[in-house]
């Protein structure tokens, strides 16, 4: 095994419980430790903006990736939580007047798309920064630190790391852009710009969302019936 990516989602175990990952986060640092030091290439994976999750809460995640990072992590993607058609998430988000948009582009996990306890716009902010300053600090402390990698992982970090530096330009505009793409989260959120659906398309909306899931397994996704904890 030479890479593998590891869905940690959080760095606060009561965001994690809830999330039903059924993992804690001393548990996460191990499993790094113990990768990194066999030579083998960790990616992360964190969530952000979950519907229980508060503003400390996703602090405490961009934090946590730091101390993946000194654990040994090598890369990290910051997502947003988004309720995809097909899910429980979804469904009860529909049921309750919570998607500030159905327009299916803005479903890609980058960008938010219901309420929740934080403003979507904030929740884009922090996804935009816990990536580019996990990168940022990566490459101060390679440069403060160096660790001997073994030959593969260290051709592989050098490539990867020349492809950062050759698409930096796209990087640049990226960040450029966000204030625009802000404001444009902003607008979809206020209630002026957002789509009141009668209760025939919310039926309609949640027939399609059921049969994403049952069409082709026969049965429901084993998620689907868990409730949130009290």
């Amino acid at each position: 095994m030479r890479l593998v990516f590891l869905g940690i989602e959080s760095g606060s175990p009561e965001i994690l419980r809830k999330m039903h990952k059924g993992l804690f986060t001393p548990q996460s640092i191990n499993a790094v430790k113990v990768l990194h030091k066999n030579g083998v290439i960790v990616l992360c994976g964190m969530m952000l903006g979950a519907p229980y999750e508060s503003f400390q809460d996703m602090v405490r995640t961009i934090d946590f990736s730091r101390k993946l990072a000194d654990a040994g992590a090598d890369a990290v993607q910051f997502t947003i939580y988004t309720p995809l058609p097909g899910t429980r998430t979804f469904n009860e988000a529909l049921r309750a007047d919570r998607l500030f948009t159905l327009n299916w582009d803005r479903y890609d996990v980058l960008t938010p798309v219901m309420e929740t306890r934080v403003h979507p716009a904030l929740i884009q902010m922090l996804q935009y920064y816990g990536n580019y300053s996990f990168y940022v600090r990566k490459f101060l402390m390679s440069k403060l630190k160096p660790r001997r990698e073994a030959g593969f992982k260290r051709n592989l970090i050098w490539n990867a790391q020349k492809f950062i530096i050759d698409t930096m330009p796209t990087y640049l505009r990226d960040v450029l852009s966000l204030p625009a793409k802000l404001a444009s989260t902003t607008k979809l959120y206020s209630s002026l710009a957002r789509e009141v659906l009668d209760a025939e398309k919310v039926d309609e909306l949640l027939q399609l969302s059921n049969k994403i899931i049952y069409e082709e397994s026969g049965r429901k996704n084993r998620y689907f019936l868990i409730q949130e904890p009290a």
